[in-house]
């Protein structure tokens, strides 16, 4: 449906949708779209390589292993929370094992594209995650990232500030090590497009997800005088980078 989407063969939707809206349309509009077609494309990825690019895009504040295996990807999970009659939704719920000996991690993902984040949604998903899992073994690390609807360095500080204070209510001594991370679309687009995909199936699933964030308006162009150098070097993948210059001519051309 993607590449369909790109390369303008999605056609409209059906008489009966109003306005006859045309599906590319559609999908820069919608963040679940969005979401899913980029956290499914990287459960698809082998497990280090989705590591990988999380780590790069949180800026050095997951750490690095060379084992990781995704466990469970799990998308728009209802979880229970008792303060709540309708429960939570957590965009992504992740359990990954990583490093040797095993390090298993929990990841709570809120996404937004066009919205803001709310540190009292984030606060009920844990909450909502500590019910959940109150039964069940522990993970040596739970963390909630926060992608999307930041739109500064400043913004991020306060968003991770009232988390904070909106869980003081919480015994975090009897939780494992908790992280919280706010994310920008920018900061995976930018680990995306400098990774080199190991193998052909890599480069593909990579180059949809680049793709599929230039459609949302997230590009990483790196400056022309650095390009030469980090091609040489093999730091950024010419597949990835030729995908989104491509699209970028073909935006300019549509709005000319």
């Amino acid at each position: 449906m993607l590449n369909a989407i790109l390369n303008s063969k999605s056609g409209r939707l059906g008489k009966e949708a109003e306005y006859n809206t045309n599906w590319r349309e559609l999908f820069r509009g919608s963040e679940d779209l969005m979401t899913a077609t980029l956290f499914e494309r990287l459960s698809y990825l082998p497990g280090k390589t989705a590591w990988q690019i999380l780590v790069a895009a949180a800026g050095g504040r997951l750490r690095p292993y060379r084992v990781a295996e995704i466990k469970l990807a799990e998308f728009w999970p209802m979880w229970p929370l008792e303060q709540r009659q309708r429960g939570v939704e957590p965009d992504i719920f992740l359990e990954l094992s990583l490093g040797d000996p095993e390090k298993k991690v929990h990841v709570i993902v809120e996404a937004k594209h066009g919205a803001r984040q709310f540190a009292r949604q984030l606060g009920d998903e844990l909450r909502a995650w500590i019910e959940v899992t109150e039964e069940g073994e522990l993970p040596d690390q739970i963390v909630v990232l926060a992608i999307g609807g930041l739109p500064s360095d400043a913004t991020k500080t306060k968003l991770q500030e009232d988390f904070y204070e909106e869980i003081e209510d919480i015994d975090t001594e009897t939780l494992p090590e908790l992280l919280f991370l706010p994310m920008d679309w920018g900061d995976l687009a930018q680990s995306i497009s400098t990774h080199i995909a190991s193998t052909p199936h890599e480069k593909r699933l990579v180059a949809d997800m680049s793709a599929a964030l230039a459609l949302f308006g997230y590009f990483h162009i790196t400056p022309s005088s650095q390009l030469e150098l980090l091609l040489s070097h093999r730091r950024i993948d010419p597949e990835v980078l030729s995908n989104l210059m491509g699209h970028n001519l073909s935006s300019q051309e549509t709005h000319q």
